[in-house]
């Protein structure tokens, strides 16, 4: 079940939900976003959060800011015990859906060698725009920026 938070809202119900995704953050990324970090995220009204959980279990998670005509995909996770299961495709598919008739545009950056997640993305229409180089730490590596109309 997808559950969608917009920023802005009291937290205060939503902080072990934040809990749970600081600590897959910890097991995923090199710089992972800490529990401090995504609730100061979540004071924001134009912060987005997608999170899909089974049984209480946090699967994956997706966050966006909507800034006016156009979203920034900001971070999109799946635990691993739940990849190559479609809930990547189908977070992206729940947010994509949101932002019909609100924005024109979504972008987002992704790691040159994450090759998953850029398959991902072309294959639900994203365009690479250009390069960020070396814009990556813990591995340093380029950035590859994606839009998609909506």
């Amino acid at each position: 079940m997808i559950t969608c938070i917009s920023g802005g809202e009291d937290m205060a119900a939503y902080d072990e939900l934040l809990r749970e995704i600081a600590l897959l953050e910890a097991d995923t990324y090199g710089t992972p976003w800490t529990i401090d970090m995504l609730r100061d995220m979540m004071q924001y009204d134009h912060n987005i959060l997608f999170a899909e959980t089974e049984d209480g279990i946090l699967r994956g998670y997706l966050f966006a800011n909507l800034v006016m005509e156009q979203s920034e995909l900001l971070r999109i996770t799946v635990s691993p015990t739940y990849r190559r299961q479609g809930l990547g495709e189908y977070l992206l598919s729940s947010y994509l859906g949101e932002l019909k008739g609100i924005c024109t545009c979504s972008l987002l950056e992704v790691r040159d060698g994450n090759v998953p997640a850029r398959s991902l993305y072309e294959n639900f229409g994203y365009a690479e725009a250009h390069r960020r180089k070396n814009y990556y730490s813990h591995p340093v590596e380029d950035a590859i920026v994606y839009t998609l109309d909506i």
